[in-house]
């Protein structure tokens, strides 16, 4: 379980039945192999990529990721999502911003109970 775990339980989005999952870390890595392994309704797509080498590396990693022609046999709806926002922010000003985008997104009030 992670905090975005969490906020996307509370918020009525599940993580799919037959998706992988470890209690290892706060992600499952994949492979490019298993790419349709992450098919979902929606899949919120995030990549750490800081000022730098490092982050280079990372959005160069993303580019090849994103590229492979099982990308494209998804059939969810990729959400691009900000890494610093989703991933790193664990506050309750992070779980806010999550909502707002999430529910802007899906063009519905954040503000719903």
């Amino acid at each position: 379980d992670s905090f975005i775990d969490e906020i996307m339980v509370d918020m009525g989005i599940p993580r799919p039945k037959d998706a992988p999952d470890t209690t290892e870390s706060i992600f499952v890595p994949l492979s490019p192999e298993e790419i349709l392994k992450a098919d979902a309704e929606v899949i919120f797509q995030s990549t750490w990529a800081p000022e730098g080498a490092e982050g280079d590396a990372s959005r160069a990693q993303e580019k090849k990721f994103t590229s492979n022609p099982l990308w494209e046999k998804l059939e969810g709806e990729v959400m691009p999502v900000d890494d610093s926002i989703f991933l790193s922010s664990v506050s309750l000003q992070g779980a806010g911003e999550v909502i707002t985008q999430v529910a802007e997104h899906f063009e519905v009030d954040p503000q719903l109970p």
